[in-house]
C-alpha cells in the first residue's frame, strides 16, 4: 500500500524537479480539459482563464516576496505579455469572447432567425435539402463555410443540443438546448470549490506555506472490479462517520467563537474522495515506469 502526501521542499530547481512539475501539471490539467471539452468550451477560453490565473498568482507571489506588483514585473514573473497583463489587471473580461463557438452561433441563429424559427420557436429542419431550401446544412453554412455541416451537426449532438431522427433525416433542438439545469450548474460550482481547495492544500504544502495541511491518500492497484466496489463502500462508511463527528464539532466552534466575540475570518473545508479506473498507472502519476514481472502489489500509503 502506498501513502501519497505532499510536503514542502526547498532547494534549487533541477531537471528531475522540472520533469516532475510538468508531469504534475499534466495530471491536473488532463481531467480539467476533459470537463471543458465535454461542456463545449474551446481552447481559447481555457487559455484566457489560464492567463487570468497566472496574473493573479504572479501578483500574489510578488506581494508575498515584498516586490512591486508592476505590470512589467508581473509580465517578467509570468511570461505573459505586458499588454495582456495590463488588460487583465484592469478588467479580466469574459473568456467566452476569446473563442468562437460555431455550435453556439448555430443555436443562436436557429432560435432567432425567422427563416429557421416560427413564433420564437426553432423549426425542425431536414438535415439537407436540394436547391438551397431551408435545412440544417443551409443554417450551418450561413454561420461558417470553413467547417462541414456534418461536423457541426456531430458537435451539436455530442453536446446534447440537437437530436437527429435518422429515419426521417430531421434535425431538431433538444429540450433545454444550451441552457444547463440548475442542478448541473450547482454540481460544477461544487466541483470547483472542492477540487480548488484540495489543490490549494497540496500546493501550499509543496511551496512551503505554513501551516502544513492534511493532504494524504492511499493507493492500490491490481484489484478486481468487485474489490474496488468493496473499497468504495468502505470509504463511504468512513466518510459518513467522519462527517457525523466533524459537523457538530464545527457548529459548536462557530457558536463558541461568536459568543466569545473572536475575530472569525477563517474558513475550512474537509473532504474525502474515491476514484477507480481500469488500466495501468500513468507514468506521470508515479514518476516511475510500470515494472513488468514484479511481485504482487501491496497497498501504498501517504
Amino acid at each position: 500500500m502506498k501513502r501519497n502526501a505532499t510536503g514542502g521542499g526547498g532547494g534549487a530547481p533541477s531537471a528531475r524537479l522540472g520533469e516532475a512539475m510538468f508531469g504534475a501539471a499534466l495530471g491536473v490539467l488532463r481531467p480539467l480539459a476533459r470537463l471543458l471539452v465535454a461542456r463545449g468550451f474551446k481552447f481559447g477560453q481555457a487559455e484566457e482563464l489560464l492567463k487570468q490565473a497566472f496574473v493573479q498568482a504572479g501578483s500574489a507571489e510578488l506581494e508575498r516576496s515584498g516586490l512591486a506588483k508592476s505590470v512589467s514585473q508581473i509580465s517578467i514573473t509570468t511570461g505573459i505579455h505586458r499588454k495582456d497583463v495590463k488588460r487583465l489587471l484592469g478588467s479580466p473580461g469574459d473568456p467566452a469572447v476569446h473563442a468562437r463557438s460555431f455550435a453556439a452561433e448555430i443555436y443562436t441563429r436557429w432560435v432567432t432567425d425567422r427563416q429557421y424559427s416560427y413564433r420564437g420557436r426553432p423549426r425542425p429542419l431536414p438535415q439537407r435539402a436540394s436547391g438551397g431550401a431551408r435545412s440544417f446544412e443551409t443554417l450551418a453554412r450561413s454561420v461558417s463555410t470553413d467547417v462541414h455541416p456534418k461536423t457541426l451537426l456531430d458537435e451539436l449532438r455530442r453536446l446534447g443540443v440537437v437530436a437527429l431522427d435518422e429515419r426521417t433525416g430531421t434535425v431538431r433542438i433538444a429540450a433545454g438546448g444550451f441552457v444547463p439545469s440548475s442542478d448541473a450548474a450547482d454540481m460544477v460550482a461544487l466541483l470547483g470549490a472542492n477540487v480548488g481547495d484540495h489543490l490549494q492544500a497540496a500546493v501550499s504544502n509543496v511551496v512551503g506555506d505554513p501551516p502544513q495541511f492534511l493532504e494524504q491518500a492511499v493507493f492500490a492497484d491490481e484489484l478486481a472490479e468487485e474489490s474496488t466496489r468493496v473499497a468504495q463502500d468502505a470509504a463511504r462508511r468512513i466518510w459518513r462517520s467522519t462527517l457525523n463527528e466533524l459537523a457538530p464539532m464545527l457548529e459548536k466552534r462557530i457558536a463558541d467563537d461568536r459568543a466569545a466575540k473572536r475575530v472569525s475570518n477563517r474558513r475550512v473545508r474537509v473532504g474525502m474522495y474515491f476514484y477507480s479506473e481500469e488500466g495501468p498507472v500513468p507514468v506521470a502519476a508515479t514518476g516511475n515506469p510500470r515494472r513488468s514481472g514484479r511481485e504482487p502489489a501491496k497497498p501504498k500509503r501517504g
